[in-house]
Parts: structure tokens; sequence; C-alpha cells
């Protein structure tokens, strides 16, 4: 087996076929690792080449993915690999039909709202009671 690095990506080939392939890319809020993707139905190649040690190697970085919750098998993959559950991320999609109550017709004004700010947690707390 044959790993090479191709821009941010690494793939596993055996005589010209690809076995595997599993892509990078940094998130600019934790610059410090190297996320990977990858499919679960490569695991068995990425597993025996030991591609994840050879990619945090070669990236010099800890390695982080991000999976959704009910991606279990990858889950148990990523354990028998050595990773380890450092936190955990929440996403969700809203949309105007959502709300509680319409839009007015006027314009909408969005804004940002950071950590430790009142307006944020409002927003988690109208968010939270919407969606428990």
């Amino acid at each position: 087996m044959k790993i090479t690095k191709h821009k941010d990506e690494y793939l596993i080939e055996n005589s010209g076929e690809q076995l595997a392939k599993v892509e990078t890319y940094r998130n600019t809020y934790h610059k410090n690792h190297c996320y990977i993707k990858f499919d679960l139905e490569d695991t068995a190649v990425i597993s025996e080449a030991n591609l994840f040690q050879k990619i945090a190697d070669e990236e010099k970085s800890p390695l982080q993915v991000m999976i959704s919750s009910l991606e279990t098998q990858k889950t148990t993959f990523l354990a028998s690999q050595g990773f380890k559950k450092a936190r955990i991320s929440h996403e969700m999609e809203v949309k105007k039909q959502d709300l509680l109550k319409g839009l007015s017709s006027g314009e909408s004004k969005i804004f940002k709202a950071i950590r430790g700010q009142n307006d944020y947690r409002e927003c988690c707390e109208l968010l939270f009671n919407h969606y428990k």
C-alpha cells in the first residue's frame, strides 16, 4: 500500500487503485488541530495503514473530527483508533416557519450575539424553550 498526499487529502493506493481517502482541513477557530473527513467504508484500509497517525505526524498537529451523533459506527471506529470525545457541538437550522409568532412584514435586523452577552443568553433560552 502506498500513502500519498494530494493538496488537502491523503490517498491510500495499491497498484494504482485507490482504496481509501481522508480529506483534511483547518478550522479558523481551532487552528492547532487538523480536521479530517473520511467515508465509513474505508475504515478497514485506514486502520491497517495506520493512516491517522501518519496524517497527524505529517500535519504536525492533533487530529479532530466533526461528526453527527447519528454516525454511531464511525464513532465506534474512531474510539478504536484512539480518538476521545473532547467536546460536543450543537448545530441547528432555524427557518422563518419555525418561529412561534410570525415575523412582521417589515425589515428584520440580524445581529451577532457573543457568548457572555445578555442577548446571547436570551437567544439560547428562547431556542431552548421552543425546541425542548
